[in-house]
């Protein structure tokens, strides 16, 4: 995993502001004009939902060792790797969304009756970073190790060549599309259910 992805395990501010940002702004609309609360609150714990998902199934299916299975290439390859999917991890993912969900329940920031938009919002935003990862996001190469990686200079030192994709869209532009989508959709799943009521 250390070759493939671009970051590792260093955390910087773009990661906190693609993971976490969407989260921030709705917070501060809330703190800001607290009537809207009902309507941004769900999109706000999705965007989390979302971010804590995508990092379960990445980290649990990790752990496991199962290899992954890439959407695109439709084979197995190295843990890490974006769009890539196993069983265990796509497990842990939903178990994720839900148990983030019910946190935020559990800590007021919404009502029961918002659960399921949030825990679904929360699974769809992984999703869509697994499909925007699988086919969208920039593709690197090493042209010395032979190795297919997110990283502008891999880790042997060598820059490393663009091999699809595209090249402004780095695994922080998908985690950031990741929880824009988990908070949209449970904002629609809300106001539909609230439409029904």
């Amino acid at each position: 995993m250390a070759g493939v992805v671009e970051k590792g395990d260093r955390r910087d501010v773009w990661q906190v502001v693609a993971n976490g940002g969407v989260f921030l702004i709705g917070l501060l609309i809330v703190i800001g004009w607290p009537g809207l609360a009902p309507i941004v609150a769900p999109g706000a714990a999705a965007a989390l939902a979302a971010a804590g998902a995508d990092t379960w199934s990445t980290e649990i299916g990790t752990l496991v060792g199962a290899p992954p299975w890439s959407l695109r290439l439709r084979e197995r390859v190295p843990p890490g790797t974006s769009g890539a999917v196993s069983l265990p991890g796509s497990i842990a993912g939903v178990l994720g969304a839900m148990l983030l969900a019910l946190v935020a329940v559990a800590c007021l920031v919404i009502p029961g009756s918002q659960l399921l938009p949030v825990a679904v919002g929360g699974v769809v935003g992984a999703w869509t970073d697994t499909l925007v990862g699988a086919w969208l996001q920039s593709r690197r190469w090493c042209p010395r190790c032979g190795q297919d990686t997110e990283q502008r200079v891999h880790q042997c030192g060598t820059p490393t060549e663009r091999r699809g994709g595209f090249g402004l869209l780095s695994n922080d532009g998908v985690n950031l599309l990741c929880t824009i989508v988990g908070a949209g959709s449970a904002l629609c799943l809300s106001l539909l259910f609230a439409s029904r009521a």
